[in-house]
């Protein structure tokens, strides 16, 4: 580099390689440098943008407006989420909540319906008849109320019940009961009567409780609840039900 005084000033000439190097450093977009530095090749403040894992050169800026927009956009949405967040997993909680059970209504006996214990057709014999509904959409049929208690009581039971009904023996006609179907959960049952249904000695099934124990008066028997009834007094092999001493 030469010096050359002009007008008194002395000013330094630029070296002739100088534009070149220039140019050169132009097209180089691999230069790190650290911030508040001067580049290493342009001789001038650092202009290359620095993240942790990423430095992105000036000449980038169309890339790194696009960084950027994803970076504020990722901001917006986490600053949303606390407003919406919670409100919608609370509404999506609520409708399942209000969403309404399938009513399940008792199956009306036709002459083709058979017993699912033992394959007796229903309609041929005298006494309460009952049926079990399933989740899955099958049913079981019983010709004898303490069938349908075997069943609904045993500990293997694994399916899961969605109405269970049984008949209203104060209105439906002992020998040939039809219809007159009510939920067995709410009903009153007599256990040790006298009359028999379709397996023999069975349980009188009632809607009203009065109606139960004006037929326990007559044919004796004990007054139970649905929920006093126990796997022991249903046994098919003998039990209170078989009992008509009672």
């Amino acid at each position: 580099m030469t010096a050359i005084k002009t007008n008194g000033l002395l000013k330094h000439s630029i070296p002739e390689n100088l534009t070149q190097r220039r140019k050169d450093a132009n097209k180089k977009i691999e230069a790190v440098c650290a911030p508040g530095q001067l580049c290493q090749i342009r001789d001038e403040p650092c202009k290359t943008w620095q993240s942790t894992r990423l430095v992105i050169p000036l000449n980038f800026a169309p890339l790194r407006l696009c960084v950027k927009i994803l970076v504020t956009l990722w901001g917006v949405f986490q600053q949303a989420a606390k407003y919406w967040l919670v409100p919608l997993s609370l509404a999506i909680a609520i409708s399942g909540c209000n969403k309404q059970p399938t009513t399940v209504t008792p199956h009306e006996l036709t002459t083709g319906d058979s017993c699912s214990l033992d394959g007796m057709t229903l309609l041929d014999f005298p006494g309460p008849k009952a049926q079990i509904h399933y989740a899955n959409g099958e049913k079981d049929l019983f010709c004898d109320t303490t069938e349908m208690f075997s069943i609904y009581l045993q500990p293997e039971q694994q399916k899961r019940v969605t109405g269970i009904f049984t008949q209203d023996m104060g209105k439906a006609s002992w020998e040939e009961p039809r219809g007159n179907w009510v939920d067995a959960k709410q009903a009153f049952y007599v256990l040790g009567s006298k009359r028999h249904g379709a397996m023999g000695p069975t349980i009188a099934s009632f809607a009203l409780q009065k109606d139960a124990e004006t037929f326990a008066a007559q044919y004796g028997g004990q007054v139970q609840r649905f929920d006093q009834v126990t796997m022991e007094m249903v046994d098919l092999s003998g039990g209170v039900v078989h009992d008509e001493s009672m």
